[in-house]
């Protein structure tokens, strides 16, 4: 059972971590294809490529929170398994 558990959580997280890359991946696509169509515009360019780092800043960020509350999730998780076998004894 806590197996199954385990494994169910990592797959979750991989979910995750795919997701966010694709998000960031399709962020990058954008800005680029922004500054090569406004290569006069150097200020606007500048204005995006620091918002891209921003966002980029913030799905980390973002991240790192689910990673803490998926750890605490497991956490207890196992207490709460811990504490039914104990009961069950």
């Amino acid at each position: 059972m806590m197996m199954m558990m385990m494994m169910m959580m990592m797959m979750m997280m991989m979910m995750m971590m795919m997701i966010m890359m694709i998000m960031i991946m399709m962020a990058a696509e954008d800005v680029v294809a922004a500054a090569a169509t406004t290569t006069k515009k150097k200020k606007k360019m500048m204005m995006m490529v620091v918002m891209m780092t921003m966002t980029i800043m913030m799905m980390m960020m973002m991240m790192m929170m689910m990673m803490m509350m998926m750890m605490m999730m497991m956490m207890m998780m196992m207490m709460m398994m811990v504490v039914v076998v104990e009961e069950e004894e």
